[in-house]
């Protein structure tokens, strides 16, 4: 049996975590228990905690979704006590920040790290970055089924945006309504569909912004979406903005990449391994309103190179299909569960 342990939340009003979409695929080859669906965190530890003990007999690894900040700490005491019991543990390193996590607290993460059997990172950006820390890492990608995602080529790009993303400071939503509101006065029918659950009451002071700056008809919320929602809606729009200060290797980008969104994102975290600027997008300073206008003008005035952003993402996503990443996982798993 696998214990697979993270955030599962979606429930509760919350984007579905990877773990969500991960579990079902393992459980096509082996048995899977996954916790924890509880909202509040001490009930939510206390809950992971009580599976890994029940379960313990018939545990054959032990997989941890591991956070950069407060997350942390579920993830080492999770891999602390899969320790005591004897039991392997891989965390599977999602904190974009997790690198400075090492930093801040050198001694408990690297103890961490250096005791699990394997460690995961789902970003070219974070596997890099561990191995110059000297963490034995491997890279096994974020996935999605791009047999799901139907490309549509767009020959002429109108101003109408996409942001998907939780609405927390850190994926800086503010930021996208300052954009929309430079580029109204060249392009008064610009429109950006914003979709997200709220997560740190941002949410509420996006809203705020879009009536003091008078964009209430340029700016739709929809709160959360689920994805066949999210990959129908896409089609009305040309462009995905994504304004984060933090990021692995987030799969909403990956996403808007497969549908043939024009991508313009912030440079930050493992962006830039996703996104090779110029050529399956545009890479943009993080907290920079101008340098996102200049780029989203760039690309509604040169349709050709807009296209070439949208062939070259899609030829680069499918490398995540789950038909490829699938062998990753399987190659890992399998010597614990032989005999």
């Amino acid at each position: 049996m696998i214990l697979y342990f993270g955030n599962i939340l979606s429930s509760t009003g919350n984007n579905p975590s990877f773990i969500e979409l991960l579990v079902p695929k393992l459980q096509t080859f082996y048995p899977v228990v996954s916790a924890s669906h509880q909202k509040n965190k001490v009930l939510r530890l206390l809950h992971m905690i009580g599976v890994l003990i029940r379960n313990q007999s018939k545990t054959k690894m032990v997989l941890i979704d591991t956070y950069s900040y407060q997350g942390f700490y579920f993830a080492w005491i999770i891999g602390t006590l899969s320790r005591v019991l004897n039991k392997p543990y891989i965390p599977i390193i999602r904190g974009g920040d997790f690198i400075n996590r090492i930093a801040k607290s050198a001694g408990i993460t690297s103890s961490f790290l250096r005791n699990a059997a394997h460690v995961v990172a789902p970003s070219q950006y974070m596997y890099e970055a561990l191995r110059k820390k000297g963490v034995d890492v491997i890279f096994i990608p974020n996935f999605i089924e791009v047999s799901e995602y139907v490309f549509k080529a767009r020959t002429k790009l109108l101003p109408r945006m996409l942001w998907v993303r939780s609405f927390h400071k850190i994926y800086n939503p503010e930021l996208a309504i300052d954009v929309v509101a430079q580029l109204k006065s060249k392009y008064p029918s610009v429109h950006l569909t914003m979709i997200g659950p709220d997560k740190d009451g941002s949410l509420d002071r996006c809203r705020q912004l879009a009536k003091n700056k008078v964009l209430e008809t340029n700016i739709t919320f929809t709160g959360k979406l689920s994805k066949p929602e999210i990959r129908s809606l896409a089609f009305e729009h040309d462009i995905f903005m994504n304004t984060t200060t933090i990021d692995n290797h987030p799969v909403s980008v990956i996403e808007a990449m497969a549908l043939g969104l024009v991508v313009i994102t912030t440079d930050v975290g493992g962006i830039p391994f996703l996104v090779t600027h110029e050529q399956e997008g545009v890479l943009v300073p993080s907290h920079d309103a101008p340098a996102f206008v200049k780029a989203i003008e760039s690309v509604l005035n040169n349709a050709d190179r807009a296209h070439q952003f949208q062939t070259q993402a899609r030829t680069k996503v499918e490398q995540y299909d789950w038909s490829i990443v699938k062998t990753h996982w399987i190659n890992l798993l399998n010597p614990y569960f032989a005999g």
